[in-house]
């Protein structure tokens, strides 16, 4: 079965309150609350789009696929890429403990990096 699973995108993006995200970025009030509590049985492909414009991320990162007990894949099929979850990394935590310096020396390759590309 494929879910939408947006928890661990908001977590790593920092955002505390999806539901005031989602409609701060377009969404209705009730298609928000659908996407949030995972009741929204259709996502529009413009949806899909706003959130990964929204998220910076890929649809790929929006889907949990879990195998169900009469369609078994096999294992090479590309839908078992999104079986796994994305790291709960922290990373709001991880950054109050760093000192300043390291802090803008991380940025600063950060930036460096995002020049390059």
């Amino acid at each position: 079965m494929l879910t939408v699973n947006l928890g661990p995108v908001f977590k790593a993006r920092g955002i505390e309150n999806p539901y005031y995200f989602l409609v701060k970025e377009g969404f209705t009030a009730s298609t928000a609350n659908k996407i949030i509590k995972g009741e929204s049985t259709v996502l529009r492909m413009e949806h899909i789009e706003k959130l990964c414009a929204s998220l910076y991320c890929t649809p790929n990162e929006l889907f949990l696929y879990t195998p169900g007990k009469k369609n078994k894949l096999s294992p090479s099929h590309p839908l078992n890429n999104l079986t796994g979850q994305l790291e709960d990394f922290k990373l709001k935590e991880i950054i109050q403990t760093i000192p300043l310096n390291q802090l803008k020396q991380i940025a600063d390759a950060i930036n460096a990096g995002k020049t390059e590309k």
